[in-house]
């Protein structure tokens, strides 16, 4: 019997995401365990696990073999969806990256990611530019997810298709719809450690540059407007 693979709590949140029946593409898979995850998982489904560098594709493989799927689960050096074609994937996943990265692993190859009918975010920066680069590209936050590891908080994103048309206002792009709504305890301390963050950085930025701290402080009053 085939070993099942235990794999972190923000791997898993982002395997949630995921239903039965898909074609998976799980972009900068690393050591694909989340790939493995998937399979063990999940009814009736294709991995194609891809990386840029041959590192940690080939610990994906080993993983792969390890848990004897190495005729289930593709490896595929790919630098994001260049080696992917349209018909192999209707969901993708890119998780681990900075916001800046995934908007441009998906705006590089915009036709491959408006065919996809479910994207899985894990940004580790910049979260809002990604909201506001897939909501621009008919696209619909259908939920966020707060996960915890290690002290460092995730945001994990499910976006669809956005059939219908639904508007975002600037705080949901910023802060994440469904987070506002349910505004729960971990959502309002990664509030806290955000508005830190950025205390720190008004504070550097020198005086002379009125408009710059004039946005930062305006937008530090909104933080705070959501953790009172």
């Amino acid at each position: 019997m085939t070993k099942k693979i235990n794999i972190s709590n923000r791997l898993k949140t982002i395997g949630d995401f995921v239903i039965d029946n898909s074609k998976v593409v799980d972009v900068g898979c690393d050591h694909a365990l989340l790939s493995i995850y998937l399979y063990q998982n999940r009814n009736n489904i294709n991995v194609i696990s891809t990386d840029i560098n041959n590192g940690p594709l080939n610990e994906a493989k080993n993983n792969i073999k390890n848990y004897k799927l190495e005729n289930k689960i593709e490896t595929r050096l790919s630098d994001g969806l260049k080696n992917i074609e349209k018909n192999e994937f209707d969901t993708i996943i890119i998780a681990g990256m900075g916001g800046n990265t995934i908007v441009d692993i998906l705006g590089f190859d915009i036709d491959k990611t408006i065919s996809a009918n479910r994207i899985i975010i894990q940004a580790n920066n910049n979260v809002d530019k990604v909201r506001k680069f897939l909501v621009n590209n008919n696209f619909k936050i259908t939920d966020e997810k707060l996960v915890k590891e290690n002290n460092i908080i995730s945001i994990v994103i499910l976006f669809t298709k956005n059939t219908k048309n639904i508007k975002y206002s600037r705080d949901e792009i910023l802060f994440g719809p469904i987070l506002l709504k349910e505004n729960n305890i971990l959502f309002k301390e990664l509030l806290s450690n955000t508005l830190k963050k950025y205390s720190i950085i008004l504070n550097k930025i020198p005086r002379k540059y009125i408009i710059k701290r004039y946005k930062m402080n305006k937008y530090i009053s909104k933080i705070k407007s959501y953790i009172s």
